[in-house]
């Protein structure tokens, strides 16, 4: 799970290690600046949930709008939410979370 710059770095792991994860899950963040241009970015068996704030001013619903497609190209099992949030990690997004988890155990 990452955080805001932290979630490229995840999904840096993620898709280059497709095996290593069963879930990641990235909050108000993005996809790695070479997703498109770095070879070793690949396909993973890792669930992935991805969570935006409607009012992020770093991450905004413009810039995350086609995260959704991106990671599909790369995940069969990709999942995004946006709630009414700017950039942090609110009450709602904490329990989605634990449901999500709770899914795939």
């Amino acid at each position: 799970m990452g955080f805001s710059q932290s979630c490229a770095l995840n999904y840096r792991f993620a898709f280059t290690h497709g095996e290593a994860l069963r879930g990641v899950v990235g909050i108000c963040g993005g996809l790695p600046g070479d997703w498109e241009t770095n070879t070793v970015y690949d396909h993973t068996r890792a669930s992935v949930l991805h969570l935006s704030g409607t009012r992020d001013e770093f991450y905004t619903p413009v810039r995350v709008a086609d995260y959704a497609a991106r990671l599909r190209t790369r995940s069969a099992d990709v999942e995004t939410r946006a709630y009414d949030a700017g950039h942090e990690f609110v009450p709602a997004m904490r329990g989605d979370v634990r449901a999500w988890l709770a899914a795939r155990v």
